[in-house]
Formats: C-alpha cells, sequence, structure tokens
C-alpha cells in the first residue's frame, strides 16, 4: 500500500529536522572558531578570523532558510483535507536499457525538493516543480510512458499519480 501525501510529508519533516539539527551545531561550531582567541590576527594579512566569520554567516543564511522551509511543510503537512495538500506524487518504475527495475515516489512540492528519505521499503525523492524530471512527469497519466535525456537511457512509467 502506498503512504498518504501527509505520511510521506511528515517523512520529509523528520529529514529537515535532522538536518536543521545539524546545521546548529555546525553554526554553533563556526562562531565558536570565529570569536576563539586562537582565530584572531596575528598580522594585517592573516584572514583565519574573517574566514571563519564568513563560514559562520554562510550557515546561518543556510540554516534561516532552513527553519523557514521546516516551518511551511510543518503548515502544510497538518492540512486537514488531504485532498487540498498542495503536492503531486508519482509512483513510478525506471526501466534501464537492460530491463532493470527500480521503483520510487516522486513528491513534488518547492519545499521537498532534494530531500530523499526511505519509507516502507520505498525510496522517496522529492522534486521541486522547476526540476527536468518534475516536467515530464507532469503531463503523464497512470500507465504513460516516457523517456527523458536526464533519465540516463531509462523509461519512467507512472503507475499510481495522487
Amino acid at each position: 500500500m502506498l503512504p498518504s501525501k501527509r505520511e510521506l510529508l511528515v517523512a520529509f519533516v523528520e529529514v529537515l529536522r535532522e538536518e536543521v539539527r545539524i546545521l546548529e551545531s555546525s553554526y554553533q561550531n563556526a562562531m565558536i572558531g570565529a570569536t576563539h582567541e586562537e582565530s584572531r590576527a596575528e598580522d594585517p594579512k592573516d584572514m583565519r578570523s574573517t574566514e571563519a566569520s564568513y563560514l559562520a554567516l554562510g550557515i546561518a543564511k543556510s540554516l534561516s532558510a532552513k527553519r523557514e522551509t521546516l516551518k511551511s511543510l510543518e503548515e502544510v503537512s497538518n492540512v486537514k483535507d488531504e485532498s487540498s495538500i498542495p503536492v503531486v506524487c508519482y509512483h513510478v518504475v525506471h526501466r534501464s536499457e537492460n530491463d532493470e527495475e527500480k521503483e520510487r515516489i516522486y513528491v513534488v512540492s518547492p519545499l521537498v525538493g532534494g530531500l530523499r528519505v526511505d519509507i516502507e521499503k520505498s525510496v522517496v525523492v522529492g522534486l521541486n516543480p522547476q526540476t527536468p524530471i518534475a516536467k515530464a512527469l507532469k503531463p503523464l497519466e497512470v500507465n504513460e510512458e516516457t523517456e527523458h535525456p536526464m533519465l540516463r537511457h531509462e523509461s519512467i512509467e507512472i503507475f499510481h499519480k495522487w
């Protein structure tokens, strides 16, 4: 049985929470490095503290973006009416030239692009709607098959769309 949209989004929420936790730890370490006594410049050409500050700033920006995405994803996954959840899910089979098959579930939403999670023996991949694969899937219906240059000599058949 395929997971519901809500189950898929909750799994992505967990992945994002872990990423936020890791970024928070990295940010704390970067801040310590930027303000540590040994990072201070010993001469005008010494850039250790500047580099550490830039690293901390970059992590802070990434952390802020991840927190915003996590907040939005939590809100979407808590929508009462699952049919109004603004994502499209595809259960597909990739077939290579030598007839190897790989099942995937694609979840198309700007909130989950680039994320991946395993749920009940299924690989679930988040796609941004602007990606070539998401664009190739969009016009297809169940039992249709397509090939796309991004798929490296594989075809995709859609088994279920919800």
